[in-house]
Order: C-alpha cells, then structure tokens, then sequence
C-alpha cells in the first residue's frame, strides 16, 4: 500500500467520522426537545447525486431537522439546519442556523426559508443591532424566520447543545411565537444574545477566508 491509498483510506474514515458526529448531535438535540414537549416533523439531507460530472454532490453537505409542538400551532415551529459546504452560500466553514418558522400557512415538511435564512439575497433580512440575531422573509412575506448562526464546533457536548440551541429555541417559540411583530421585542433577543454570544458567527465570519 502507497502512502496515498493510506491517506485517502484516512480521509474517507473522517467523512464517515463527520457523519457519525453528526447523527449524536440530532440525536442528542431530539431527545432534549422531547423534555421540551416539541415532535419532529420533518428532516431531510441534501447528499447524494447520481451524475458523474457532478462529484461535490456525492458528499453530505445539508441537513435539516424541525420541530413543532405536539398538537400546537401548525403554522409556527422550530428547526436547526447544518451547513457544511454550500457554493450559493459561500460559507468557509461548516455552521449551524437555528431558527423560529412563523408562516401564514402550515409550515412544510422541507423548510427552504429556514435553509436561506440569514443569508440569500433574495430574501428579505433585517439584522438586529448589537445582536447575532436577523429576521428573514420571503418575497410574498408569508414566511418569516428568526435565526441565528453557530459554530458546529460549539456544539459538541450534551450541555452545549442544551444551553446554545435547545433552550434558546424553545424560548422562542414561547415568547415570540404569538407577537405580532417581531422587531419590537428586541430586548429579547438582546437578553439571549448574552447567552450565545461566544458560539455565535456573523454572516461575514462564516464567508471569510
């Protein structure tokens, strides 16, 4: 065996490393939201390509889970994407969006604003000041979601997932989830902005080199 088969055999060892690292954490995130009285409704991965001019698309670079209350509210529910590496996004390092869905209508089982949140230009994104927090909406404005971006590296015990993703997405839900404007209650925000802070990115340090 050459020194390059070990090394892609190593390589490929890492990936599936990745993986595994990634099924613990959802794992891990369900269960504490079980406590939390929430149900997963939907969750989905975007990772194979059958093309073979199309290689990037045989790696796993997204995934999605949400959450909604068991016999609540339909039209609103929370979720947490996983970005690995996404060429429209420009993102230089992997990064979790957690967020609140609030729509007009029941939120689907595939949550493209969640996945756009915070980041597409064609949304509509307003970031709130002296917080990591933005508000996206789509073009019709049926859909609005508040998110916030964390390092996947922060989330790597039981306690901080508990601490950076369940507890401040079951207080939005909440807290947030009836108002009728979300821009006025920034203080909120401002309050669980002291929480996350450390672990959390801008959207300028996810796309710096």
């Amino acid at each position: 065996m050459t020194e390059m088969d070990q090394r892609i055999f190593e390589i490929y060892e890492a990936l599936e490393g990745i993986c595994r690292e990634t099924s613990e954490l959802f794992k891990a995130i369900d269960q504490l939201m079980v406590k939390k009285r929430f149900v997963t409704f939907s969750y989905f991965r975007w990772d194979t390509s059958e093309a073979i001019d199309n290689p990037e698309g045989w790696l796993p670079y997204f995934s999605q889970r949400m959450y909604r209350r068991e016999q609540g509210n339909p039209k609103l529910a929370i979720g947490i994407n996983l970005m690995m590496k996404d060429e429209e996004c420009q993102n230089r390092i992997p990064f979790l969006t957690c967020g609140l869905v609030r729509s007009s209508a029941a939120v689907g089982n595939k949550g493209n604003e969640l996945y756009f949140a915070g980041w597409h230009e064609g949304y509509s994104v307003t970031r709130f000041a002296d917080t990591y927090f933005s508000l996206s909406r789509n073009e019709d404005q049926s859909t609005e979601v508040l998110s916030y971006f964390l390092r996947l590296t922060a989330a790597d015990r039981l306690e901080s997932a508990e601490r950076l993703i369940v507890e401040p997405l079951a207080h939005l839900y909440q807290s947030l989830g009836s108002v009728k404007s979300l821009e006025e209650h920034t203080d909120t925000l401002k309050k669980m902005n002291e929480k996350i802070g450390p672990s959390s990115l801008t959207l300028e340090q996810i796309r710096q080199p």
